[in-house]
């Protein structure tokens, strides 16, 4: 998935937890990145094709 944050930072992994207050996630190298939901724009989630 893609974590699009307002300043304009796109980042790229894996959805770890979702709260209330907080987006956590985990990017292709294996680090947790936690990031308050209001600093968040948009979230767009891949989607896997069979190929």
């Amino acid at each position: 998935m893609q974590l699009v944050l307002r300043s304009r930072v796109v980042l790229t992994g894996a959805v770890k937890e979702l709260t209330p207050e907080n987006i956590q996630l985990l990017d292709l190298r294996a680090n947790l990145h936690t990031f308050p939901l209001e600093q968040v724009e948009e979230v767009i989630y891949d989607v896997e094709s069979d190929y």
